[in-house]
């Protein structure tokens, strides 16, 4: 039987660099897509869109997008009586281009009266904006 020689340190190096060359790295830009996604903006405004039918009360509230891609989310809209027991819950499609911002508009229920959240999270429900309290 013969005996296998180790291989030099020198070697195994060596070749560890190249492979590690040959593997593509991550964009070291690309941005984490959680609460830090979608920034509210500005103050929420408050407005009417009219047609044949009549006017409705909306709500709106911009968020800029912090990412470096497009990215689309559902805005909710949580409404909380005095002792904060939620008693009206709405939602908008959200989407932004990067960097850019876009603004979630509801229709106001006139019961719907208080406290307001309003906050972003993906399809997939990952959490893309922190909760934002606004008052209308």
């Amino acid at each position: 039987m013969k005996a296998v020689e180790p291989v030099p340190l020198w070697l195994g190096i060596s070749i560890s660099i190249f492979l590690l060359t040959l593997v593509p790295l991550a964009n070291a830009a690309a941005f984490p897509y959680d609460v830090r996604t979608f920034v509210a903006t500005g103050s929420p405004s408050v407005g009417n869109v009219c047609d044949m039918f009549g006017c409705v009360h909306t709500l709106q509230m911009t968020f800029g997008n912090n990412a470096n891609e497009t990215v689309t989310g559902i805005a909710y809209f949580v409404f909380r009586n005095a002792i904060g027991q939620t008693v009206y819950l709405d939602k908008a499609d959200l989407s932004s281009s990067a960097s850019l911002s876009a603004s979630a508009t509801i229709a106001l229920n006139p019961a719907a009266k208080g406290n307001i959240s309003v906050f972003v999270v993906s399809q997939g429900g990952i959490a893309l904006s922190i909760s934002t309290a606004i008052r209308a």
